[in-house]
């Protein structure tokens, strides 16, 4: 009925409320190409990993994203995250933003160097190197030929192929001429003897001409333009001493180095300095010969008594031992009429290599063998240092005093001794070291065979630790780096299984531990040779993927004595 209020009472059992929470937020997911890009989303960047994965949650609603990479066009957009929809997956494959220059030349112009925007980048031949899209000035530089320049674009994407053309020579095909027995030496580097062609860039070359027992010339010879041509060069300015040779019998024919000079008795003005061969020769009698030093500025007797023809071959008496002068007269100081006060520079040494010379700290020439003549010293006579640096040998600092000429030099060589430990060689090593695996320090016992071939080393390793109670072993390659005549240098990286516990366990023997745990490791080691096939050695090695089971990773240095067999000289 109108105008009343009805109650109606319910009588229930218990009464339970229920109230359900929904999260008001979705993900976003990126994949992204190249992996390594960058993704910056509402202002904030995403962390990506190795395979270009980025997630993050966000609530409902419109949101900016940026995908950048140096290399690429970035790409840009909007994402919507909307309620009761599902994840949103944005697919970012970026568009590159570079290309490949690749430049193909001709044989003759290897080793040319090329400068991109004036950075060098490489010699010629240059296969695809990267660069950003853009023009490009291209400048290839060679001895002997004048630089070349060009312009090339790189796009997206797209290699150039670029082919060089011809270059503009820069030389001229230069005959250096002397005579016979004469070295020709250009800018400090011996050329030739008697004559030598080759090009020469337009320019200014500094010319010397040597022999032994002359003064050698020096001039300057300036290449202007690029016409073929030849050039006879100033010819060394011989050096002369005076002897005085009489035989018993007279009337014996003399030869000085092959070249008859008469009959004895003789007085000779123009004997070439140096060791000369006198050959002294009458019919029925013995042929003699002497070697004669003859000393500048000292003129000199030599008497030969001849001995009558025996029975005995003449082979027999012919070599006789070399006989000394008898100075006649001596020219002082100021008398000496040499050019500039020198000596004649004769190396001898015990070993047999292929030796470089310095002399006073400046290189002065090469050799092969175990005698050389440095030639005539054009500085003044008094104190020189002189070292020789060979490919298997080395000689020390040789200070001598030029007191005489010609002056022979004895330079002490001695082997290079970790030469013989990496050129070819097998080795046997066995020693001791420490592990650190924090907190507590082990011992460990390791024994190992390898190889060196020229430099390159391969080596097996087997240790026993007391911490694990067990072996480990591993592969190594690494390159020996000599340093010195005695000290070896050698990087390796390896890997290997090795014992270790589980993660968590205490470091005490009884505990469980995981054997057979396959890991890398890098090392260093350092070597020194006492000879040819003994040597001591300390090696750190660290493997660090090892940190899932100790904190700071592992850890070693051990000491080692090693025995070598080189195989090849």
């Amino acid at each position: 009925e109108k105008a009343r209020t009805y109650e109606m009472v319910l009588t229930t059992g218990k009464v339970q409320t229920l109230v359900n929470h929904s999260i008001k937020k979705q993900f976003v997911i990126f994949n992204v190409t190249p992996a390594n890009a960058t993704i910056e989303f509402n202002g904030e960047n995403l962390s990506v990993d190795a395979s270009g994965y980025a997630e993050t949650s966000v609530p409902f609603g419109r949101y900016n994203y940026r995908v950048m990479h140096p290399d690429y066009h970035t790409s840009a957009g909007v994402a919507d995250v909307l309620e009761g929809g599902s994840k949103v997956v944005i697919n970012a494959n970026l568009t590159p933003n570079f290309g490949y220059l690749d430049i193909v030349a001709s044989e003759e112009y290897n080793g040319a160097s090329v400068y991109v925007n004036g950075v060098q980048r490489g010699e010629l031949p240059l296969q695809k190197i990267q660069l950003r899209s853009a023009t490009y000035v291209v400048r290839i530089e060679k001895d002997l030929y004048k630089p070349y320049e060009q312009s090339l674009e790189v796009k997206d994407g797209e290699t150039n192929h670029w082919v060089l053309p011809a270059m503009e020579a820069n030389f001229a095909m230069i005959e250096l001429l002397s005579q016979p027995k004469t070295e020709i030496w250009l800018n400090g580097e011996l050329k030739g003897v008697e004559k030598w062609t080759g090009p020469l860039s337009v320019g200014e070359y500094r010319v010397e001409t040597k022999q032994i027992s002359h003064v050698p010339a020096t001039e300057t010879i300036r290449i202007m333009d690029t016409t073929a041509r030849s050039i006879q060069l100033k010819l060394p300015t011989p050096l002369y001493s005076s002897m005085e040779i009489t035989s018993s019998p007279s009337r014996a024919k003399v030869y000085i180095d092959g070249v008859d000079m008469g009959e004895t008795p003789l007085i000779l003005n123009e004997v070439l300095i140096g060791m000369r061969e006198v050959v002294l020769e009458k019919e029925g009698f013995e042929r003699q010969v002497r070697n004669v030093q003859v000393d500048y500025g000292v003129s000199s007797s030599l008497r030969v008594d001849l001995t009558e023809n025996s029975s005995l071959p003449a082979s027999l008496s012919s070599n006789a031992a070399a006989t000394s002068i008898t100075p006649m007269s001596s020219l002082t100081a100021n008398e000496n009429p040499v050019p500039s006060d020198g000596g004649n520079v004769i190396i001898n040494t015990k070993h047999s290599d292929n030796y470089t010379v310095y002399l006073d700290g400046e290189k002065k020439a090469s050799f092969q063998g175990d005698r050389y003549d440095l030639g005539y010293l054009d500085n003044k006579w008094g104190k020189h240092t002189l070292k020789l640096k060979g490919k298997n040998y080395t000689g020390g600092k040789s200070n001598f005093l030029v007191d005489s000429d010609p002056y022979v030099l004895d330079v002490k060589t001695r082997l290079l001794k970790n030469l013989s430990h990496t050129i070819g060689s097998f080795y046997l090593g066995i020693g001791a070291g420490v592990v650190d695996l924090y907190p507590d320090f082990f011992t460990q016992f390791n024994a190992n065979v390898g190889v060196y071939v020229w430099g390159v080393n391969v080596e097996y390793n087997l240790t026993w630790d007391d911490y694990a109670e067990g072996f480990s072993h591993d592969v190594r390659l690494g390159y020996g780096l000599k340093v010195g005549r005695d000290f070896l240098i050698t990087p390796q990286v390896g890997v290997g299984y090795f014992t270790c516990y589980d993660e968590g366990k205490d470091y005490y023997p009884g505990e469980e531990f995981e054997r057979a745990l396959f890991d890398y490791l890098f090392a260093v080691r350092v070597q020194y040779c006492f000879t040819k096939n003994l040597s001591f050695a300390g090696t750190f090695q660290f493997a660090p993927s090892m940190v899932d089971y100790d904190d700071s990773g592992m850890s070693l240095f051990n000491i080692e004595f090693r025995y070598t067999i080189p195989f090849r000289k």
